[in-house]
């Protein structure tokens, strides 16, 4: 839309010489944004005001990469219609891997920004790799090995918000890229982090899953076990597994393998196999 003033001029004659009772705003953004703006604005007030470009896009993903590559130290790469921001985060039980997506959608003159933000647990690759297929969810074995290590995962958005109530980030003029980067990182500085920490205590990931009793969801929770057992935490492992077995449903599950992965623990960890035992015995009495 950036060109020379005389065919700025020319574009601005034909939208005032528009009959604008019925012109088709579907199909002319930068009309409709005329029409929006009122009759009498011009061609720059447009693009401007409610078109953003391509390059718009860009200077973006520059900002951002130089926000939270250079001064957070974030890795970068593209993925799909954005770029994932990953570096390794320690807590006082485990190490894992924090991952930001970000996608930077350009549609209709503007640029929405939605961000999710992921905690993957490297460490248990070997474990989940030693699942047999009979074990895992049918969710997993839809990608393929090797298994994601995927402990939690959330969205998170403008004005603090993370959770359902995510909002995106919104850009409709260039000079509105700045404030948006701003906002980005003030997320990931204030509620990512503290989302980060909350997955690290790994207290909060048990009293959730133990607290569940509709749907379950069973990637998360068994990822979590696993992690449990890693840390030598059998007895919470065997009490988020009863929540789980429990649990009305298993999210996305044709056919509960809750059972079977249960049993896949009882064969291959001795200290879940003690733990289970005193728990029953506990219960008898």
């Amino acid at each position: 839309m950036r060109g020379s003033p005389e065919l700025s001029d020319q574009r601005h004659e034909r939208i005032l010489g528009t009959d604008w009772a019925n012109a088709n705003y579907r199909y002319c953004p930068a009309v409709m944004g005329c029409w929006l703006a009122g009759p009498r604005a011009t061609m720059g007030e447009v693009v401007g005001g409610l078109m953003v470009t391509g390059a718009t896009r860009a200077e973006l993903a520059r900002e951002l990469k130089a926000a939270m590559c250079t001064n957070r130290g974030f890795t970068m790469h593209r993925m799909d219609d954005g770029y994932v921001f990953g570096k390794s985060v320690a807590g006082e039980h485990f190490s894992g891997a924090l991952e930001v997506f970000t996608d930077l959608i350009l549609k209709y003159g503007e640029l929405r920004v939605t961000s999710t933000v992921s905690m993957t647990v490297p460490a248990l690759h070997a474990a989940i790799d030693a699942l047999p297929d009979a074990a895992v969810s049918n969710l997993d074995l839809a990608g393929g090995r090797p298994y994601s290590t995927e402990l939690a995962i959330e969205s998170f958005g403008r004005a603090g918000s993370i959770g359902a109530a995510a909002q995106e980030i919104l850009i409709e003029t260039d000079d509105e890229v700045h404030a948006a980067v701003d906002e980005f990182v003030d997320m990931v500085d204030g509620p990512v982090n503290d989302w980060a920490a909350t997955v690290l205590a790994v207290e909060p990931l048990v009293a959730a899953a133990t607290s569940v009793t509709d749907d379950s969801n069973p990637l998360f929770v068994r990822r979590l076990i696993l992690l449990l057992l890693s840390l030598n935490q059998a007895e919470d492992a065997v009490q988020v597994m009863d929540a789980h077995l429990r649990a009305k449903l298993h999210f996305g599950e044709r056919e509960s393998r809750a059972p079977k992965f249960e049993q896949h623990l009882l064969d291959s960890f001795p200290a879940y196999r003690l733990a289970r035992e005193t728990r029953h015995q506990a219960q008898s009495h």
